[in-house]
């Protein structure tokens, strides 16, 4: 426990000393409380993931290694800033103004609310941080592979019965093994990640909300919004990634439209993107999505062919040292850069067909409208005011369907409602429902008048 409690305190002290001291060399002390706290988080878990990397392909992954590198790089930084004459003291001076002069600015209601958001998410942290591991998916192998690399010192694929220890993306278990390393038994604050995830995109919300035009209330209450929904929440306090992932990539969009917008060095949001891409294999389905918004930002924006490239070059050398090299060596030992096909068809298409097919995912799409309207995604009464979109769309299932054709998160859905065979499950497992659904896309729709109307740049 001593030794821990030295590895927790001088790899934090580390970790926050050069975070603060890249983010003084990068001049990002200038752009406001958010967008600087964003990036210390964004060059922290970077700090974290490269450390890890480095150490577990070269075989030397310990905690000892770890810290030793913390603080190889901690001094390092400081002959770096010193030789330019940066200072950290000034740095966080500034930092300082901007928070006090924002605070100075709220009004009576405003400050009230932001206490309460604080001792709530304060409560939400302390569960997570003291909270035990207890998820299907950690008890199955998330936490079997960090004791591996633990004890082999690697992170190179290995003889084992449940490949998901070898594909699946590193990143966020990565966090998890620097946080639970130096403890001798079992595997304390893995939880802390997901819920330093939380405050990371409720950050975001607030700095993307701010910078768009919102006013400052305004942005508390889409801080509320997000607070509001059962699964977020829940997410906070578990070992899973997902909720790390999207953090990243909401972190990327907001660091990145930053930069193009105020002129803010694209490093951060670049750094963000491939932390994503490395948490998760799903992120790859947001790639088109967030390639349109890039597109989209650049234009409205009118940024100039240097800063593109520019943009360009940092998110690919990020994503080559940040997230390729499991996509790269699950490549190598499967031919496919996610897992074998085998278990791609498993995971994807419970029928075991695989492959692409515009029937498949015009059922998934139906199933997925009707999960949005079901009885699981919206608790508390909700379901009873929209299970008949539910029972409407039940009609485009076909009967004699196998419900294994679709995808198998989407088939439980599809039996469920083939037939309009409707099974009640109030729990969890959903999401907020129609309440979201909704919100999207009237947020959606108000962008676009705004867009057609002002021709806004932000609503775009």
């Amino acid at each position: 426990m001593v030794w821990a409690l030295i590895y927790l305190s001088l790899g934090g002290v580390g970790l926050a000393l050069s975070s603060c001291l890249l983010c003084q060399l990068l001049g990002l002390h200038r752009y406001g409380f958010a967008l600087w706290g964003l990036s210390v988080g964004v060059f922290a878990s970077a700090s974290i993931v490269l450390s890890c990397l480095c150490l577990g392909y070269t075989g030397y992954l310990s905690d000892v290694n770890l810290l030793l590198w913390q603080l190889c790089q901690v001094g390092l930084l400081f002959v770096v800033a010193r030789h330019r004459g940066a200072r950290l003291s000034y740095a966080l001076s500034v930092f300082r103004e901007h928070l006090v002069s924002e605070w100075k600015a709220l009004g009576v209601c405003e400050k009230w609310l932001i206490r309460t958001l604080l001792f709530v998410v304060s409560c939400i942290f302390i569960a997570a941080v003291f909270g035990q591991p207890g998820d299907f998916d950690s008890h199955g192998y998330r936490l079997s592979r960090i004791g591996l690399w633990q004890q082999e010192g690697s992170l190179f694929h290995v003889a084992t019965s449940d490949l998901r220890m070898n594909y699946s993306a590193l990143n966020g278990d990565l966090l998890m093994f620097w946080c639970t390393a130096p403890f001798d038994e079992g595997y304390p604050l893995v939880t802390a990640v997901q819920a330093f995830g939380g405050l990371f995109t409720l950050l975001s919300v607030w700095a993307l909300s701010r910078m768009i035009g919102f006013s400052r209330l305004s942005a508390l209450l889409a801080v509320c919004f997000m607070l509001s929904m059962a699964c977020f929440v829940a997410q906070m306090t578990t070992e899973q990634v997902d909720l790390l992932a999207g953090a990243y990539g909401i972190g990327a969009v907001v660091l990145l439209y930053a930069g193009l917008r105020l002129g803010m060095h694209p490093l951060p949001g670049a750094l963000a993107l491939a932390l994503a891409v490395g948490t998760k294999g799903s992120m790859f389905y947001f790639m088109p999505g967030l390639a349109v918004v890039g597109v989209v930002a650049i234009f409205m924006e009118r940024a100039r062919l240097r800063v593109v490239v520019q943009y360009t070059c940092f998110v690919i050398g990020t994503l080559v040292v940040f997230a390729a090299p499991r996509y790269v060596e699950n490549y190598i030992a499967y031919g496919n850069p996610f897992a074998p096909q085998a278990d791609l068809e498993r995971l994807h298409d419970s029928s075991g067909v695989g492959g692409f097919s515009f029937e498949k995912l015009w059922l998934n799409s139906i199933c997925y409208a009707i999960q949005v309207a079901g009885p699981d995604s919206n608790p508390f009464g909700m379901f009873s005011l929209v299970h008949p979109v539910g029972d409407s769309l039940s009609v485009l299932l076909p009967e004699g369907k196998d419900p294994h054709s679709v995808s198998r998160s989407r088939a439980l859905w599809f039996q469920g409602y083939q037939g309009r065979k409707v099974v009640l499950d109030y729990s969890l497992g959903g999401s907020t429902g129609v309440i979201s659904a909704l919100f999207c896309i009237l947020g959606a729709l108000l962008a676009l008048i705004e867009v057609l109307k002002n021709r806004t740049r932000t609503a775009v």
